[in-house]
């Protein structure tokens, strides 16, 4: 099994398993220190990572348990626009459509962060996405890779 890691930082680890076309993220309780432009760079630099290696981006697991980062309706709006279109093009560059990607959302505990999670996921232009939250990584995992 190959596994890329694409960032880790105090906030957040990201990987990339290339056998499962699996992109997965992980969020630490420092998150909640995170400074918008912080957040903003960091998934900047995880779009132009996934877009210089023309990664197949199927399945994504956000593991959020920790993620106490709240995102502003102004961030939620940038997350949406930004990581979107991002997406969508590099999609099509492969030759797949939005509708083929499948999202696990394992909950944030925190209620305004979960909150915030799941507006921006609404907000989210692309609308075909298959998205899912659970409480367990495992019965995410399983969903994702239909074990």
């Amino acid at each position: 099994m190959s596994k890329v890691t694409i960032i880790e930082n105090k906030y957040t680890s990201i990987f990339f398993d290339e056998d499962l076309e699996l992109y997965e993220q992980y969020w630490y309780p420092e998150s909640e220190d995170m400074e918008e432009e912080e957040y903003k760079e960091t998934i900047t630099y995880m779009l132009e990572y996934i877009t210089e290696k023309n990664y197949v981006l199927l399945n994504y697991l956000l593991d959020n348990r920790d993620f106490l980062f709240s995102m502003s309706p102004e961030m939620q709006e940038w997350q949406a626009s930004n990581v979107a279109s991002v997406l969508v093009k590099l999609l099509e560059k492969q030759g797949q459509s939005p509708q083929d990607i499948k999202t696990a959302i394992i909950t944030s505990e925190d209620f305004i962060s979960q909150l915030s999670i799941e507006q921006a996921m609404e907000e989210n232009e692309v609308s075909e996405l298959t998205t899912r939250y659970f409480e367990d990584e495992q019965e995410a995992r399983e969903w994702l890779l239909d074990v």
